[in-house]
C-alpha cells in the first residue's frame, strides 16, 4: 500500500465581486417575495447565499439598501426581458398580442416582480411610496404612451390606458402571486408555462375579438 499522502483538496474558487452581488441579490429577490420586509433578516439572506454577513455588508451597506437594490435589480430584469423582445413602437394589433404575450412570461418568469410590489404595497409605508416613485409611476407613464400610440393609430378604441394597463396585469398577477392557492383548487400549477400561455391566449383572444377588426393584425 502507498504511503503517500493524499492530495490537498482544492479550495471552491472564489467568487468575484460582481457574482457575489448578483448571488446575494437573487436570494434577496426570493426572501423578500415571500416575507416582508421586516420579516426578513440579514441573516437569513447570508445563509442562504452562502456569504458571510460582513461580506454581505460590504456590498449593500445596509438591510434597507439591500432592499433597494433588490427592487431596482428586480424591475431591471424584466425591463431587460421586455426590451430584448418588443419594439416601443407599437402600430398593429400585433404589436399589442407580442406585448400581452411577452408581460406574461416576464411576470411567470420573475414572480419576485409581482410579489414585492404586491406585499409592500399593501400598507401605506416608505417602500410603497419607494416602489411607487421609482418604478410604478415610470411603467405607468410608458404604457399611458404605448396605448396611446395604438389609440392613434386605430388599433384601439377611446380607453383611459391605467384601465386596460390593470385588465391585462391584475389577471396573470394574481395567477402568479396566488399559485399555492390555485393549485390546491384547481390541481395545477399556475406559474406553470403552458398555463401561462393558455391564459394570455385567452386574453389575446378577447381583446382580437373586441378589437382586432379595427386594424390589420
Amino acid at each position: 500500500m502507498s504511503d503517500d499522502p493524499k492530495p490537498a483538496r482544492s479550495a471552491p474558487p472564489r467568487r468575484t465581486r460582481d457574482e457575489t452581488r448578483s448571488l446575494v441579490l437573487e436570494v434577496a429577490a426570493r426572501r423578500f417575495s415571500r416575507a416582508s420586509y421586516e420579516a426578513v433578516s440579514l441573516d437569513d439572506i447570508a445563509a442562504e447565499s452562502g456569504v458571510r454577513k460582513a461580506n454581505l455588508l460590504y456590498h449593500f451597506t445596509s438591510k434597507e439598501q439591500l432592499w433597494y437594490d433588490t427592487v431596482d435589480h428586480v424591475f431591471a430584469e424584466v425591463e431587460r426581458f421586455y426590451a430584448e423582445r418588443e419594439g416601443d413602437d407599437p402600430k398593429t394589433w400585433g404589436d399589442l398580442r407580442g406585448f400581452v404575450r411577452t408581460y406574461f412570461e416576464a411576470c411567470r418568469l420573475n414572480p419576485a416582480y409581482v410579489l414585492i410590489p404586491l406585499i409592500e404595497g399593501a400598507t401605506a409605508n416608505w417602500r410603497s411610496e419607494w416602489i411607487a416613485e421609482r418604478h410604478l409611476k415610470r411603467h405607468v407613464h410608458d404604457f399611458d404612451l404605448y396605448v396611446r400610440r395604438l389609440i392613434a393609430e386605430g388599433v384601439l378604441p377611446p380607453i383611459e390606458p391605467v384601465h386596460l394597463q390593470n385588465m391585462l396585469t391584475g389577471g396573470v398577477q394574481h395567477f402568479v402571486a396566488n399559485a399555492a392557492v390555485w393549485e390546491r383548487a384547481l390541481g395545477v400549477d399556475t406559474r406553470d408555462k403552458a398555463f401561462i400561455d393558455g391564459y394570455a391566449n385567452s386574453v389575446v383572444g378577447l381583446l382580437e375579438r373586441a378589437w382586432g377588426d379595427r386594424t390589420e393584425a
